[in-house]
């Protein structure tokens, strides 16, 4: 069997109720390098939702009076060291700066000190950016055991392993890491085994619906779906030099074929040379008519916007079965 991706889900024929309930949990992402949360602060956070991001958000008082906060902080880190899930955090003071008029999105912070004791720190679970769950202190959280139910209840068991570098930081004495999206040591050696990346770009509409059909897609426990966001290269400042030329980032990465490269993409390599890929949507159309697509049978052809969707949807899962083989 080839190794490949890390898909969410495992690959479980248990039946219809098993399936809906897995829909209705959040994408879980994991990192294999990380031991401790991933810091973001009030921008940060509010970018993840309006990119209809599906994250948790641990939210805790960084004072430096100890309590609640650090010790489940302390549990999380460990949680974390073993299964190396993604979580993001924000201190208080970051988290205080968010408008009140996000209070839908973000919760109100406790108003006072009697409040704050009880609910702080929290986690909060966004699916598609929106807030779908509130967990606030409680004795549980302070051991591995409980950190891990409560994953599992709101959480995919699998998910998309990003492999977008990441560097320590320091957080009013807490240690954490932040992502470096301008970095590809770990893209590069992934593409040296049998693996397939998934490029996505958090601003694209298109990468969040094909998220969406791939935790809908079961794969056995032994498959990997590694997930690379290019934001850094593909954002407005950056496309010109480092997206649209003959050095940028999708020629040097093998899946420029189409269009000068799109996301998303999902490209299988093999020793470094690219074996196959696929593009999801990226069609262009004309009064109705699809003029160019990555699939030639698609040209000259009128779609409904449903049809298309459906088009590219059974590509990509045929493109999926087809790298277990």
């Amino acid at each position: 069997m080839k190794k490949f991706v890390a898909l969410l889900i495992p690959f479980l024929f248990l039946g219809v109720s098993c399936e809906k309930e897995n829909n209705h949990k959040i994408i879980s992402y994991f990192h294999e390098d990380l031991t401790s949360l991933i810091y973001v602060n009030q921008n940060e956070v509010k970018t993840l939702a309006s990119n209809q991001e599906d994250f948790i958000l641990f939210v805790f008082s960084d004072c430096g009076c100890g309590g609640h906060g650090d010790s489940v902080f302390s549990t999380l880190k460990t949680y974390i060291s073993e299964t190396h899930r993604l979580i993001y955090a924000i201190g208080d003071t970051d988290y205080k700066k968010l408008d009140v008029t996000l209070s839908d999105t973000f919760p109100l912070y406790p108003t006072n000190q009697m409040d704050e004791i009880n609910k702080i720190p929290a986690f909060y679970f966004y699916h598609g950016g929106k807030l779908t769950y509130e967990r606030y202190y409680e004795e549980s959280l302070l051991t591995v055991k409980g950190i891990t139910s409560l994953m599992n209840d709101y959480m995919t068991p699998y998910g998309m392993n990003i492999i977008n570098d990441i560097v320590p930081y320091t957080f009013k004495g807490y240690d954490f890491f932040k992502f470096n999206e301008e970095t590809t040591t770990k893209l590069d050696q992934k593409i040296q085994g049998n693996n397939t990346i998934y490029y996505s770009w958090k601003q694209c509409g298109d990468c969040r619906s094909l998220k969406g059909i791939l935790r809908d897609y079961y794969l056995d426990h032994n498959t990997l779906l590694y997930m690379y966001e290019v934001d850094y290269f593909r954002n407005s400042d950056n496309k010109e030099t480092l997206w649209d030329n003959e050095e940028g980032f999708p020629y040097q990465y093998q899946f420029a074929n189409y269009r000068g490269g799109k996301v998303p993409s999902l490209v299988t390599y093999e020793n470094g040379l690219k074996k196959d890929m696929i593009v999801y949507h990226n069609d262009v159309v004309n009064d109705g008519t699809i003029e160019t697509s990555f699939f030639n049978e698609l040209v000259g052809q009128k779609l409904s916007a449903e049809e298309q969707e459906n088009y590219h949807k059974e590509k990509v899962l045929e493109y999926l079965s087809s790298l277990k083989e």
